[in-house]
């Protein structure tokens, strides 16, 4: 797990990194999505995720995707990645919410 955008970055901000598959002939590749700046994930807050289905059946390490991680003035974050061999892309979008105490 990476950290893509640390703690107390200015906002707007986009940033940018090259994934490859893990294993031989990986059809998929799931992106999930923390709030948090451990390497564990399950020490960070999981906010959402998403699957890229398809992947060009390749040795581990040849399938590259580009993820985007963009977060708005309006701290909304959007994640995106794109299976560089075949042009797929998905992405998900996540929305800063606001508890309030009463």
């Amino acid at each position: 797990m990476s950290v893509m955008i640390p703690r107390n970055s200015r906002i707007p901000i986009k940033k940018r990194e090259i994934f490859c598959t893990g294993l031989d002939n990986q059809p998929r590749i799931s992106f999930p999505v923390y709030e948090g700046e451990s390497t564990i994930p399950k020490q960070n807050n999981l906010l959402g995720k998403f699957v890229l289905d398809g992947i060009p059946s390749v040795p581990a390490g040849e399938a590259e995707f580009e993820v985007w991680f963009d977060i708005d003035a309006n701290g909304i974050l959007s994640v995106s990645a794109e299976d560089m061999s075949t042009g797929q892309k998905k992405g998900i979008t996540i929305h800063k919410t606001v508890t309030e105490k009463l």
